[in-house]
């Protein structure tokens, strides 16, 4: 009985693990973005008031200077600065505009400006 109890433990524990992880990666997809999203604002602000930028946001994070344009359904979109985060750095990185919008470039090619408030990838 007691091995009998121990077999349905172990295989109901192994589908939470199934269930929950997809899940957990994705909460922390989204925690990823939200750290870059400040991290961007931080360097942003900086840059405007200082003239330069530190970056000191996260031992995961670099911030850096990136100015390519992009026009997605008519809108140009001037980037100014781009965050890669290590645990994304396979999915793409977010950028912020001269007029502080986010928009994230994916490694296939895909832009999604991020202009509503709670807006996130596909995927995330």
């Amino acid at each position: 009985m007691k091995v009998f109890v121990a077999i349905v433990a172990l295989v109901v524990l192994a589908l939470l693990i199934f269930i929950f992880t997809p899940l957990e990666s994705r909460v922390d997809r989204r925690a990823w973005l939200t750290n870059s999203k400040g991290a961007l604002r931080e360097a942003d602000t900086e840059l405007h008031k200082f003239g330069a930028f530190t970056n000191y946001y996260s031992q995961y994070i670099t911030v850096h200077s990136y100015t390519n344009q992009f026009i997605v359904d008519g809108t140009n979109y001037q980037c100014e600065l781009a965050a890669e985060c290590e645990r994304l750095k396979y999915r793409g990185f977010l950028t912020i505009t001269t007029n502080q919008i986010f928009v994230w470039v994916d490694k296939k090619g895909g832009l999604t400006p991020l202009v509503a408030p709670r807006f996130v990838p596909a995927g995330f």
